[in-house]
């Protein structure tokens, strides 16, 4: 066995960071020791079903992580947001250590205390890896630590996910997904909006949204008031959404912000249009009329989404498109390889 990694992080949920990082764990699960590390909670569960050695604390803390590096001495520690890169680095003296940013966060796009304080973290940071170059761009002291910083765009193991949809038996019909948290940076309220208007043109459009989270009663109550209750359907947290992506025809995403969005990459695995909001990788990912579109405008996204559905050519040139695109971007072993690099140096 080679070196022992510590992947930590804050949440205790399992989202699209958590993905990534158990993806990881599982690329160099032959390779190295690998442990995940985070507050106990959800979390939990979904790491067992995985296989995944877990650790949890009590808090993600000072203390709480010195007690885990003391017990297991890893070679590197990989923290995998803002707290904790700031928390591990101040184990660097003595420990490498690795700042992952999964996404383009507003509080590092500017000069504040936040972005002041991970500077000074990320200085003692071996590389810091960014999930997109927007990612990357809009860090705000990105010219001072230029020198440790990579893009990294995630990536998806596709026989893994074609493993799960087979696993589910049921059978969905759903036009349109939403599938990620209901939390304020992915923007579900303006997803309503837009089924809303979809509504008005296609009157039995069916939509599904995959997800919880601490927006769940908001969006509840805006759907029985835009009186949309009779074609969405929500499905709260699912282990495995995957069959019911794939019998969909559309993902839209109205994020605030994204880094790679693996929603986007399991949709377009399966040929899924994407239909969402211009940011970050999603910039990078989506190209206009061919596997996708993206819009600041409600009207121009609902308008978008009409016509793929509507259109029965263009869906199947956008199905094909999708796939070729994912097949492109997707290279599993060049992501293994340029990780296993900094894992090296």
């Amino acid at each position: 066995m080679g070196k022992r990694i510590l992947h930590v992080l804050k949440s205790n949920k399992f989202s699209g960071a958590e993905n990534v990082v158990c993806q990881i764990i599982n690329l160099f699960d032959e390779d190295m020791e690998m442990l995940y590390v985070s507050p106990d909670g959800p979390i939990a569960d979904t790491l067992k079903e995985k296989g995944i050695k877990y650790i949890p604390l009590k808090k993600l803390s000072v203390t709480e992580i010195r007690k885990v590096v003391k017990k297991y001495e890893p070679d590197i520690i990989h923290a995998h947001d803002m707290s904790a890169t700031v928390i591990c680095s101040l184990f660097a003296s003595r420990r490498k250590v690795i700042s992952h940013i999964h996404g383009t966060f507003e509080t590092l796009s500017s000069k504040n205390i936040k972005s002041f304080i991970y500077y000074y973290a990320a200085k003692r940071c071996e590389k810091i890896i960014f999930v997109s170059d927007e990612t990357y761009k809009a860090f705000i002291y990105k010219n001072r630590l230029a020198d440790k910083c990579v893009s990294l765009r995630n990536v998806i193991d596709p026989k893994e996910l074609n493993k799960k949809i087979n696993e589910d038996e049921n059978e969905y019909e759903n036009d349109i997904i939403f599938l990620g948290r209901l939390t304020e940076v992915k923007n579900p309220e303006r997803f309503i909006d837009i089924v809303e208007l979809v509504r008005n043109k296609i009157s039995d459009v069916k939509v599904a949204i995959v997800g919880d989270g601490e927006l769940k009663e908001k969006i509840e109550n805006l759907i029985k008031c835009k009186k949309v209750y009779d074609n969405v359907k929500m499905y709260g947290f699912m282990k495995n959404p995957y069959k019911l992506l794939s019998q969909s025809k559309v993902l839209v995403m109205t994020s605030l912000s994204e880094g790679t969005p693996i929603a986007s990459l399991e949709a377009m695995a399966n040929g899924l249009a994407i239909v969402g909001t211009p940011v970050d990788g999603l910039k990078e990912i989506v190209i206009e009329g061919k596997n996708g579109f993206l819009s600041d405008s409600n009207e121009e996204l609902s308008n978008y989404i009409v016509k793929i559905l509507k259109d029965e050519e263009l869906r199947k040139e956008m199905i094909k498109s999708a796939k070729d695109v994912f097949h492109k971007i997707n290279d599993i072993e060049k992501y293994k390889k340029d990780l296993n690099d900094i894992y090296k140096k």
